[in-house]
């Protein structure tokens, strides 16, 4: 019966060195990086916060955030939708961004009183007859409601925004913790060495 082949002891001992270098290495790598993170100072509700904010706001667009905003609520970060859901999310997102589109365009026959009671304005003093979107509005459209809300979305299946939240949390709980734990042993060794 033979034995496997063994490294012999200076070659473990290599091995293990380089394990621990490497090891060392991507800790300090995770430190560095976690550093120079946005998100380093951050408190978990802000992150939330920033998480859940579409960030389509665009002076130019003003019109189209007021109307797409209910389109584009934060819950659907904490939502949960199942994994197969994926391909009904962006039918349904393109389906929406056809009618948000469309409520506007009545065709070209729709005009004058016509086009106020399609639009439900007509004998209304507070509200006037809205215009065609243009192409660039028809864009951002497009791109709010099935890209950004897509993507929104997609961090509700298996509650990978919420787990994700979660996790942040935890994490920012678990340094602020060992920080005051570092700190308070610091300041004893300087205690005990400088009274």
């Amino acid at each position: 019966m033979t034995q496997p082949n063994r490294p012999s002891p200076e070659e473990e001992s290599q091995l293990r060195q380089e394990e621990q270098t490497q090891a060392q290495a991507a800790r300090l790598g995770a430190d560095e990086a976690a550093e120079n993170s946005p998100m380093a100072n951050m408190d978990p509700e802000d992150f939330l916060d920033s998480l859940r904010d579409p960030d389509i706001t665009s002076p130019e667009f003003s019109e189209i955030e007021d109307v797409l905003g209910p389109y584009l609520s934060g819950q659907h970060v904490t939502t949960y939708h199942d994994p197969d859901d994926r391909e009904k999310l962006e039918l349904l997102n393109m389906a929406l961004t056809k009618r948000v589109i469309k409520e506007r365009n009545h065709g070209r026959l729709c005009t004058g009183p016509f086009l106020e009671v399609a639009q439900r304005v007509d004998g209304r003093d507070d509200k006037s007859v809205k215009q065609k979107w243009t192409d660039d509005e028809r864009a951002a459209i497009r791109t709010s409601l099935m890209e950004v809300r897509t993507a929104m979305q997609y961090l509700g299946i298996n509650h990978t925004g919420l787990s994700k939240t979660a996790d942040t949390h935890i994490e920012t709980q678990m340094r602020r913790v060992d920080d005051s734990e570092s700190q308070s042993r610091l300041g004893k060794a300087q205690k005990r060495f400088f009274g």
